[in-house]
This record gives C-alpha cells, sequence and structure tokens, in this order.
C-alpha cells in the first residue's frame, strides 16, 4: 500500500504526448465520442442529455472511457443523442430521446449505452440532429425518431420512436443524415434523397419536402455524402467534389454566397478523398493527406489560425497525413493516418477535449491517455506545485515567468472543482480527500499536473 501511495503522490509534469490510438471518431453538437483501436469507447465534452454515455450529466474537458468493453466498430453523433454499433452486430444508442431517436421505443434520454432491439445484423449507422438511419447486412434501409419533414423516408410525417423499415429495397450502400434531411447511396452507385428542402439541399432543383427517396439525376458514379445542416456535400468515384443547399456562409465552397438547388461541382480537383459537413463550415481531405476548410471560421472551426470565412476550399496547414475528419457545430475533429487525433475550434464544454474551455484555431493533439491533453514535451518542469500531498493550501511555482490564463482543478471523473485565474496559491480546504488533476492554461498552451488532497 505505501508503494502505491507514494505513486499516486508523484507529480506529473507537462503532458504526455498524443500517443497513435485512435481509430474512428465522431463529433456532435458540442460532445465528441472516439474508438480507440482496442475497440475501447471514449467521450468528452457537453453531456447535457447523458449524451458522453459515463451514466452523469457532467461535462468532460478530457477523454472518459466508457464503460469496459472494448468490441465497438462504429459510432455516430447527432445534435445530443449518439448511435454504435458492436462487432456483433448489435445496435446502441444513449444520450436525448426526444422524439424517439434513439430508436428503444420510448421517449426517456438514457445516460449510459442501451441496446436496441435484438437484431444482430446492423452495418452502417448516421444521425442528424433528431433522427437515426441504419442499413442492415442485407442491404435493407431502416430509420426512426423526428419525421417532421419527411427525413424518415417512410411516406408520412409521424414520428417514429424504433427503427422502421424505408420500403423494401435491399441495395442502400450508404447513409448520411443531415439535420433535417437524409442521403443515402445505393449499390448501383446512383443517389437518393429525402427530408427537408428550405435550401435546396435536397438537390431536385425545387423547395419541395420529400417524404421518400428520390433519385437525383442519372448518374452511377456517387461514391461518398454528407449531409449537414441545411446542405449537401458529395464525392465522386473520379474524386470530384460536388456540393448543393444552403450557402450563406460559403459552406458550399463555390466562391459564393449564393444557395444552390441542384448538384454542382467545386472545382475541377479530381483527388479528393472524404468530407464533412458542420453546421456552416466544410472540412475535406485530399487524396495526398492534405486538409482542406471553406464555410464560418468564427470558432477559428479551420484550424489555420484566423477566424475568416472561406467561401472556397482553403489549404489549412502543411500537414500531410490526415485521414478522415468529423464536423459538427463549431468544432472540428481530425484523426491522422498514423492514429493521432487533433481537434480545434468552438470548445465552451470541452468538446476539443484539451482539458480547458478555451477555443483553439490551430490543430492541438488529444493524447490516449486521460493524463494527457496536447504535445508539448520539455526538458525541465515549467510550473511547480507543492507541498505534493498537500492539505490546505497548494502553492504554484511559475518557473519561466510563464502567463497563466487559467486554472482548473478536476476530480478523477473529469469535473471542475475549482476554476480560477492566474494566483500563487489555492484554497483547497473545500475539497475531499483524493486524487485530483491540476489542469492551467499558460501563454496558450494547456498542461496538467496531478496531485493529492489529505
Amino acid at each position: 500500500m505505501r508503494i502505491l501511495l507514494a505513486f499516486l503522490f508523484v507529480l506529473f509534469s507537462d503532458v504526455f504526448a498524443s500517443a497513435q490510438c485512435w481509430n474512428t471518431i465522431s463529433a456532435g453538437n458540442d460532445h465528441t465520442i472516439a474508438i480507440k483501436t482496442d475497440g475501447t469507447l471514449w467521450a468528452w465534452g457537453d453531456n447535457t442529455y447523458g449524451e458522453l454515455g459515463d451514466g452523469t450529466t457532467i461535462a468532460r474537458s478530457i477523454p472518459v472511457q466508457i464503460g469496459a468493453d472494448n468490441n465497438w466498430l462504429a459510432i455516430s453523433t447527432g445534435g445530443a443523442h449518439v448511435i454504435a454499433l458492436r462487432t456483433n452486430g448489435t445496435l446502441w444508442a444513449w444520450g436525448d430521446n426526444n422524439y424517439g431517436k434513439l430508436g428503444d421505443g420510448t421517449l426517456v434520454d438514457k445516460h449510459r449505452p442501451v441496446q436496441i432491439g435484438t437484431d444482430t445484423d446492423w452495418k452502417l449507422i448516421s444521425t442528424g440532429a433528431f433522427h437515426s438511419l441504419a442499413i442492415k447486412r442485407n442491404g435493407t434501409l431502416w430509420s426512426w425518431g423526428i419525421n417532421r419533414n419527411g427525413q424518415l423516408g417512410n411516406g408520412t410525417n409521424i414520428v417514429k420512436s424504433a427503427p422502421t423499415q424505408v420500403g423494401t429495397d435491399s441495395n442502400w450502400q450508404s447513409i448520411s443524415a443531415g439535420d433535417f434531411h437524409s442521403v443515402a447511396i445505393r449499390t448501383n452507385g446512383t443517389l437518393w434523397i429525402w427530408g427537408l428542402n428550405s435550401a435546396g439541399q435536397l438537390g431536385d432543383s425545387t423547395l419541395k419536402d420529400k417524404h421518400s427517396p428520390i433519385q437525383i439525376g442519372r448518374d452511377t458514379n456517387w461514391q461518398f455524402i454528407c449531409g449537414g445542416y441545411h446542405n449537401t456535400m458529395a464525392l465522386k468515384k473520379s474524386g470530384t467534389l460536388w456540393a448543393w443547399g444552403f450557402n450563406g456562409l460559403g459552406q458550399l465552397g463555390d466562391g459564393t454566397f449564393v444557395d444552390k438547388n441542384s448538384p454542382l461541382q467545386i472545382g475541377v480537383a479530381t483527388n479528393w478523398q472524404s468530407i464533412s459537413a458542420g453546421n456552416s463550415h466544410t472540412i475535406a481531405v485530399q487524396t495526398d493527406g492534405s486538409l482542406w476548410a471553406w464555410g464560418k471560421n468564427n470558432h477559428g472551426q479551420h484550424g489555420d489560425g484566423t477566424t475568416t470565412n472561406k467561401n472556397i476550399p482553403t489549404l489549412t496547414g502543411s500537414i500531410n497525413n490526415w485521414q478522415f475528419t468529423t464536423s459538427a457545430d463549431n468544432y472540428t475533429v481530425a484523426l491522422k493516418k498514423d492514429g493521432t487525433l487533433k481537434a480545434w475550434g468552438f470548445n465552451q464544454f470541452g468538446q476539443l477535449g484539451d482539458g480547458t474551455n478555451f477555443d483553439r484555431y490551430t490543430p492541438i493533439g488529444i493524447s490516449c491517455s486521460p493524463e494527457g491533453i496536447d504535445e508539448h514535451s520539455f526538458s525541465e518542469r515549467i510550473i511547480s506545485l507543492y507541498p505534493n500531498p498537500a492539505h490546505d493550501v497548494l502553492f504554484i511555482e511559475n518557473k519561466n515567468h510563464f502567463t497563466i490564463e487559467q486554472i482548473n482543478i478536476q476530480d478523477m471523473m473529469g469535473k471542475v472543482v475549482i476554476s480560477i485565474h492566474n494566483q500563487p496559491s489555492i484554497d483547497i480546504q473545500g475539497l475531499a480527500s483524493g486524487v485530483y488533476m491540476l489542469q492551467i492554461l499558460a501563454q496558450g498552451s494547456p498542461y496538467q499536473y496531478r496531485f493529492v488532497k489529505q
């Protein structure tokens, strides 16, 4: 026991490097869900409706593991709910259940993952703001949740609180749920769409909602789709980029701010690999691993160090090993080919996972370890804490005289229990005995230290 306590008393300075452990990610309105390469599930950010799945409604600013299972395969985050698949083909959901979007037959929020039905043949999932879509291994299409604009595709406006099959076809290949519309590709490469059409996001040259899937054009070479807030982005097998719908902030990338109600090719490049549509910004990766952004940028969601909106695809940085991106309301999370994870943009609820609530205008690393939150490395300790263990007061020694912008103390569940600005000592008399994490934002960079309250 003495050896264990001695270990807990060790002061961890600086921050561990971002390890190569992340496998897939999904960003919701203000929360992020991720799966590691070992199949474990992690979450951080807003948790008002239990959308993190940790059994609480406490926001987390660093990744926390959800349960102990290691067979998670895929995740999709909606406005404040999450749908997930396990490797055994079962379907799971948690978070906000307004309009029955969790699919468990109720309207009750769930703070932990709950299995939806007993089927074991689910293959693909996608979530909108208030509805969910899924494809089974037999190629059939299913939907549930709100249906005010026909986004479920079943020909009605009736809400469904459990997965309901859409038609009888069994050749659905991929799906993407926008906020209030849905997009899909069939195995023959044709493009289909339905739901809200207020800004032309269905691409059928009208502004009329559709309650059942309709085919867009006659092309048979659609490869990748992404439904956004009121717009749609897509890639063809030729590597070309296409967009339509709302364009008030330049999120279509065609150099204008004019809405489009039919697919429009963006530029002439033929090397687009993946794309993600946020609320009003778009992030994409080309086959050379370069990262591109356009649209709204008021919180730095482009990751280029500015807050300037762009209405054409603009290169973000010089790194060329990006693999996949996911964008939400006003932030972006992206995965590199080496399995490292980066985030940037709006961070009010800790959705970037860096241990702070400060917006980031350039990509910041998200560590594999809950104790680590960035990838800075220093040969000597920047800031020291003493005494450790501490009883009444914890003192901070700022060795390099850095400008400290914020100090947070979190318990080991990630809850912020003390938040102050720059000062040399902290009154911790009110804290219960145990292990805590001290997070310091100094000169724009986060640092994290562990201490023990006696």
